[in-house]
Protein backbone atom coordinates (compact mmCIF):
# COMPACT_ATOMS: atom_id res chain seq x y z
CA UNK A 1 0.00 0.00 0.00
CA UNK A 2 1.53 3.56 -0.59
CA UNK A 3 2.22 5.76 1.55
CA UNK A 4 -0.23 8.47 2.32
CA UNK A 5 0.10 12.13 2.49
CA UNK A 6 -2.31 14.63 3.36
CA UNK A 7 -2.72 18.19 1.44
CA UNK A 8 -1.84 19.98 4.83
CA UNK A 9 1.65 17.86 4.17
CA UNK A 10 2.16 18.90 1.12
CA UNK A 11 1.77 22.57 1.74
CA UNK A 12 4.53 22.05 4.41
CA UNK A 13 6.40 20.20 1.74
CA UNK A 14 6.17 23.00 -0.73
CA UNK A 15 4.76 26.16 1.51
CA UNK A 16 7.71 28.28 -0.46
CA UNK A 17 5.61 27.94 -3.93
CA UNK A 18 8.41 26.34 -5.31
CA UNK A 19 7.55 23.51 -7.98
CA UNK A 20 9.62 20.43 -7.58
CA UNK A 21 11.60 18.91 -10.55
CA UNK A 22 14.39 16.77 -11.66
CA UNK A 23 15.55 14.74 -8.44
CA UNK A 24 13.17 16.32 -5.84
CA UNK A 25 10.31 15.59 -7.90
CA UNK A 26 11.54 11.89 -8.30
CA UNK A 27 11.76 11.84 -4.34
CA UNK A 28 8.47 13.19 -4.14
CA UNK A 29 7.16 10.31 -6.09
CA UNK A 30 9.05 8.08 -3.96
CA UNK A 31 7.51 8.53 -1.33
CA UNK A 32 4.22 7.97 -2.19
CA UNK A 33 4.92 4.54 -3.55
CA UNK A 34 6.35 1.87 -1.52
CA UNK A 35 6.60 -1.13 -4.67
CA UNK A 36 9.88 0.75 -5.81
CA UNK A 37 13.09 -1.38 -6.12
CA UNK A 38 15.23 0.13 -3.22
CA UNK A 39 17.63 2.92 -3.41
CA UNK A 40 21.01 3.19 -2.41
CA UNK A 41 21.45 5.89 0.32
CA UNK A 42 24.91 6.98 1.51
CA UNK A 43 25.32 7.93 5.34
CA UNK A 44 26.57 11.66 5.50
CA UNK A 45 27.43 12.56 9.17
CA UNK A 46 25.82 9.40 10.65
CA UNK A 47 22.34 10.15 8.29
CA UNK A 48 20.25 9.41 5.90
CA UNK A 49 17.22 11.05 4.80
CA UNK A 50 14.19 8.82 3.48
CA UNK A 51 12.34 9.08 0.33
CA UNK A 52 11.18 5.88 -0.13
CA UNK A 53 10.16 2.57 1.58
CA UNK A 54 13.29 0.61 1.04
CA UNK A 55 16.48 1.49 0.76
CA UNK A 56 20.44 -0.14 0.56
CA UNK A 57 22.45 2.02 3.06
CA UNK A 58 26.05 2.05 1.66
CA UNK A 59 28.68 4.05 3.97
CA UNK A 60 30.03 7.83 3.65
CA UNK A 61 32.45 7.60 1.01
CA UNK A 62 32.73 3.71 0.57
CA UNK A 63 34.87 3.78 3.86
CA UNK A 64 34.93 0.56 5.59
CA UNK A 65 32.09 1.27 8.31
CA UNK A 66 29.76 3.91 9.42
CA UNK A 67 27.18 4.34 11.88
CA UNK A 68 23.78 5.47 11.21
CA UNK A 69 22.14 7.49 13.99
CA UNK A 70 19.63 9.37 12.46
CA UNK A 71 16.99 9.09 9.45
CA UNK A 72 15.49 12.20 8.75
CA UNK A 73 12.31 12.79 5.81
CA UNK A 74 10.13 10.83 8.21
CA UNK A 75 6.46 11.62 8.97
CA UNK A 76 4.09 10.33 11.53
CA UNK A 77 3.10 6.26 10.80
CA UNK A 78 5.47 5.87 8.17
CA UNK A 79 8.14 3.00 7.58
CA UNK A 80 11.34 2.21 5.84
CA UNK A 81 13.16 -0.90 5.63
CA UNK A 82 17.26 -0.66 5.49
CA UNK A 83 19.32 -3.38 4.50
CA UNK A 84 22.84 -2.97 3.05
CA UNK A 85 24.51 -1.90 -0.21
CA UNK A 86 27.48 -3.85 0.08
CA UNK A 87 28.04 -6.38 2.72
CA UNK A 88 31.94 -5.41 2.77
CA UNK A 89 31.17 -1.68 3.58
CA UNK A 90 29.04 -2.40 6.56
CA UNK A 91 26.58 0.65 8.55
CA UNK A 92 25.58 -0.26 11.84
CA UNK A 93 22.30 1.47 13.58
CA UNK A 94 22.60 2.57 16.39
CA UNK A 95 19.91 3.31 19.35
CA UNK A 96 20.59 7.10 19.21
CA UNK A 97 19.29 10.44 18.28
CA UNK A 98 16.15 9.51 16.24
CA UNK A 99 16.50 5.50 16.16
CA UNK A 100 15.03 3.37 18.98
CA UNK A 101 16.13 0.21 18.92
CA UNK A 102 16.37 -3.14 21.03
CA UNK A 103 20.13 -3.34 20.37
CA UNK A 104 22.42 -1.94 17.97
CA UNK A 105 21.87 -3.46 14.21
CA UNK A 106 24.75 -3.97 11.31
CA UNK A 107 23.97 -4.52 7.87
CA UNK A 108 26.75 -6.73 6.85
CA UNK A 109 24.91 -9.54 4.54
CA UNK A 110 22.64 -9.58 1.90
CA UNK A 111 19.93 -11.11 3.83
CA UNK A 112 19.97 -8.93 6.88
CA UNK A 113 17.04 -5.87 7.18
CA UNK A 114 15.62 -3.96 9.51
CA UNK A 115 12.00 -2.53 9.30
CA UNK A 116 11.18 1.01 11.49
CA UNK A 117 8.59 3.14 11.96
CA UNK A 118 7.88 6.69 12.99
CA UNK A 119 6.27 7.87 16.21
CA UNK A 120 6.14 11.46 15.70
CA UNK A 121 4.70 11.85 18.90
CA UNK A 122 7.96 10.52 20.53
CA UNK A 123 10.29 12.13 17.98
CA UNK A 124 11.78 8.23 17.26
CA UNK A 125 12.05 5.70 14.65
CA UNK A 126 10.59 2.02 16.47
CA UNK A 127 11.90 -1.02 15.33
CA UNK A 128 9.17 -3.35 14.02
CA UNK A 129 11.49 -6.12 12.79
CA UNK A 130 14.59 -7.39 11.90
CA UNK A 131 16.18 -10.43 10.02
CA UNK A 132 19.42 -11.80 10.98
Amino acid sequence: MATKRTKATLEQLFASGAIPTGAQFEDLIHSYVDDLPPRTIEVVSGAITRTQLRHRVDTENQTATDDLTTINGMLDGEEIILSCADPSRPATLKSTDNIDLASDFTLDAWRKNIRLWYNASQGKLNEISRNV
